[in-house]
C-alpha cells in the first residue's frame, strides 16, 4: 500500500519541495491547503514567469511569514510589559533580511510585486501587492466582513501592515544610499551590504558586495522616481472575489489572485471556486503517468465520492 504522505506526485527542481498524495486528498476534500502546496504552486508560477520574461515580482511565502511573526511577538511583549531585547528577535531579523529585504532588492521596481501571506495562527491566506503603477500597497482577502463592518482594525489588514512596515524600511535604506557622506568609503552606486545568513552564534552576517545589474536598476528606479517610505498607502481591496462562507478556500483563492496578476487578468469568484481543480490539473501535468481523473477515481474509492 502506498503511503499518502511519502508518495510524491510533484517535486521541485531542487528536490526540497514535494506535493504528496496526502496533499492531493486535502485539495480534493476541500480542506485547508498545506503551506508546501502554496510554496510548490508559487515555484511553478515563478518558473513560468522566468520562461515568459514576465515583469512582475513574486516572492515566496516566507517573505511575509517572518515579518508577521516578528511584529506579533513585538506586540505581545509590549502588551505584557516585557523588556524588549534585540536577542529576542535575532532569528526573525535574519529571516526577514533573507526572504524579504534581499528579494526586494531585485524585484521592487516591477509594476507589481506579489507577496503571499500565511496568517499561521488562524490558518488563513491573503495576498499583499506592491502596486508601483498606482503607488499603493493593496491587500486582497477572500474572507472579508461586510463592507460596512470592515475597519482598519481587521486582523489580516493589520498583519499586512506589519509586512508593509518592513518594506518601508527597505525603501528608506535604499534612499539613504543616494546621500554621500564625507567619511563614507563605500561605493554606494555599485556596492551594497548583502545578507549572508547567520554565523555559528546566530548573529546576522553581512558583506559588502558588487550589486547585480538588476539591483542597480531597482536602486536607480527608487532614487530617480523619488519614492519615499511613506508615499504608498496600504488599501484593502473591498471588491476582490470572496470565497464561500464557512469554506476553507482561502488558499485556492489567494493562489487565484496571484495567478490573475501574473497573467494580467481580473480575478473572479468563479475561477476562485474552480481553483482547486486548476491546482490539481497543474500538478498533474508534471507527472506523465498520472491524471486528475485517475486520482479522483482513486480518492472516490478510498474516501467516498469527492466533493464537486
Amino acid at each position: 500500500m502506498v503511503d499518502d504522505n511519502t508518495y510524491v506526485y510533484w517535486s521541485s527542481e531542487n528536490g526540497i519541495l514535494g506535493v504528496t498524495r496526502g496533499d492531493m486528498k486535502i485539495i480534493v476534500e476541500e480542506k485547508d491547503l498545506d503551506v508546501n502546496v502554496v510554496k510548490a504552486y508559487t515555484e511553478m508560477l515563478q518558473k513560468e514567469m522566468k520562461e515568459t520574461n514576465t515583469q512582475i515580482g513574486l516572492l515566496n511565502i516566507e517573505a511575509a511569514f517572518y515579518a508577521v511573526q516578528h511584529e506579533k511577538k513585538l506586540a505581545d511583549f509590549k502588551k505584557e510589559g516585557k523588556n524588549i531585547l534585540k536577542d529576542d528577535f535575532k532569528g526573525h531579523d535574519i529571516e526577514i533580511e533573507l526572504f524579504l529585504i534581499e528579494e526586494l532588492w531585485s524585484k521592487f521596481s516591477y509594476p507589481k510585486v506579489i507577496i503571499p501571506i500565511h496568517h499561521y495562527y488562524s490558518q488563513h491566506y491573503t495576498l499583499l501587492v506592491i502596486d508601483n503603477e498606482k503607488k499603493q500597497f493593496v491587500h486582497m482577502n477572500s474572507m472579508l466582513p461586510p463592507k460596512k463592518e470592515w475597519t482598519k482594525d481587521n486582523q489580516y489588514y493589520n498583519n499586512a501592515n506589519w509586512v508593509v512596515k518592513h518594506i518601508r524600511r527597505f525603501i528608506h535604506d535604499v534612499k539613504v544610499t543616494g546621500t554621500i557622506f564625507p567619511d563614507d568609503s563605500q561605493d554606494q552606486e555599485n556596492t551594497r551590504e548583502k545578507c549572508k545568513g547567520e554565523d555559528s552564534k546566530g548573529e546576522l552576517v553581512t558583506e559588502v558586495e558588487e550589486m547585480t545589474p538588476r539591483e542597480k536598476e531597482v536602486r536607480r528606479w527608487i532614487l530617480d522616481n523619488q519614492i519615499g517610505e511613506n508615499d504608498y498607502e496600504l488599501v484593502e481591496d473591498l471588491n476582490c472575489p470572496q470565497q464561500k462562507s464557512c469554506s476553507d478556500d482561502c488558499g485556492p483563492f489567494m493562489i487565484h489572485f496571484m495567478e490573475s496578476i501574473v497573467h494580467g487578468v481580473q480575478p473572479s469568484k468563479k475561477k476562485g471556486n474552480d481553483m482547486r481543480k486548476t491546482i490539481l490539473e497543474r500538478f498533474a501535468k508534471e507527472e506523465s503517468a498520472w491524471s486528475v481523473e485517475k486520482y479522483l477515481a482513486e480518492t472516490a474509492d478510498a474516501v467516498g465520492e469527492p466533493k464537486k
